[in-house]
C-alpha cells in the first residue's frame, strides 16, 4: 500500500553449496555459497505464497532457485553476491557475531535484478489487496533481508 506496510516471510530451505565450515564463525561464513528454492517461501498465508511463487518468481528467468555467495569484508561488513532473474548483483550487508550466532542485515531493490515486470505481475494479481486508504495499489520493490544462523 502507499503506507508501505511490510509483509514478513522467510524461506524454509537453504542449501549450502560450498563452504560453511571453519575455525570461527567468521571463517565459516566467508566464501560460503548457497541456494534457496523459491518454492520454500513462507509468509503465513498460503494464498500469498502461491502468488509470490507464480506471479513474481515465476515471471523471472531461471529463478527456481535464488543463489549467492557471502564475502566478509571486515568485522561488521560484507558483500552478498545474489543471483536472481539471470542477474548477479553485489549487495552490501552488515553483520554481527554474538557467541556462535551470525546475523546479517541488508536491503535490496528487486528492480536491480531487472525484476520490474515480475513486480508489476505480482501487483496486478494483488491489486485490490495492495490498495491503501488513498485507493492506490502499490507493491514496493525494496526487500529487507535478515539472515540468522547458529553455528556449532
Amino acid at each position: 500500500t502507499s503506507e508501505k506496510i511490510p509483509v514478513g516471510g522467510q524461506f524454509s530451505k537453504i542449501e549450502i553449496v560450498s563452504g560453511g565450515t571453519g575455525n570461527s564463525v567468521k571463517e565459516a561464513i566467508n566464501n560460503t555459497e548457497f541456494s534457496i528454492p523459491v518454492s520454500s517461501i513462507l509468509t503465513k498465508d498460503s494464498s500469498r505464497d502461491y502468488k509470490i511463487k507464480k506471479f513474481f518468481f515465476g515471471v523471472m528467468s531461471n529463478t527456481d532457485l535464488l543463489s549467492g555467495k557471502l564475502l566478509i569484508s571486515d568485522d561488521s561488513n560484507g558483500i552478498a553476491k545474489i543471483t536472481m532473474n539471470g542477474e548477479t548483483i553485489d549487495v552490501p550487508f552488515t553483520y554481527t557475531i554474538v557467541d556462535k550466532i551470525f546475523n546479517m542485515q541488508a536491503t535490496i531493490d528487486v528492480n536491480n535484478w531487472n525484476a520490474s515486470a515480475a513486480l508489476a505481475s505480482l501487483n496486478k494479481v494483488c491489486e485490490d489487496l495492495h490498495k491503501g486508504s488513498d485507493g492506490v495499489s502499490v507493491t514496493w520493490s525494496e526487500v529487507a533481508l535478515n539472515i540468522t544462523s547458529t553455528f556449532n
